[in-house]
């Protein structure tokens, strides 16, 4: 019996990467009913929270099921629906001019006009 003598020159194989996750969208997560908590919840915070799931929209389901006539302890990390409504029209463009017939004084650089004007009288 004689022992056997390698000489591998080859390095050792890396490890493939760790697959990156997968981003969690808030809206798709499901109700949930947190026992440890005794709350229904939704929101990436509860991915690892065991227990009924009822749909995206079903808050109410969670808290009929759990709360039947108390009140209902929820806890929604997601946040309130946008309502997204239809545009007003295309923006305008320039300044507005200010039109006053306010009456503040007289006048201290002259009239605006070539006309010569008596100091008693207001420009309107």
């Amino acid at each position: 019996d004689q022992d056997c003598i390698v000489d591998d020159k080859c390095p050792p194989p890396t490890p493939a990467p760790a697959p990156t996750p997968t981003p969690c969208i808030c809206e798709d997560q499901p109700w949930k009913f947190d026992e440890s908590k005794n709350q229904c919840v939704r929101g990436c915070e509860y991915l690892d929270v065991g227990g009924d799931e009822y749909g995206t929209l079903n808050e109410d389901k969670c808290c009929d099921t759990h709360f039947l006539d108390q009140d209902c302890i929820v806890d929604d990390k997601c946040p309130p629906d946008i309502v997204n409504l239809p545009p007003t029209g295309a923006p305008t463009t320039g300044s507005t001019p200010t039109v006053s017939t306010e009456i503040t004084g007289l006048p201290t650089k002259g009239t605006r006009s070539s006309e010569s004007r008596d100091e008693d009288e207001y420009l309107v």
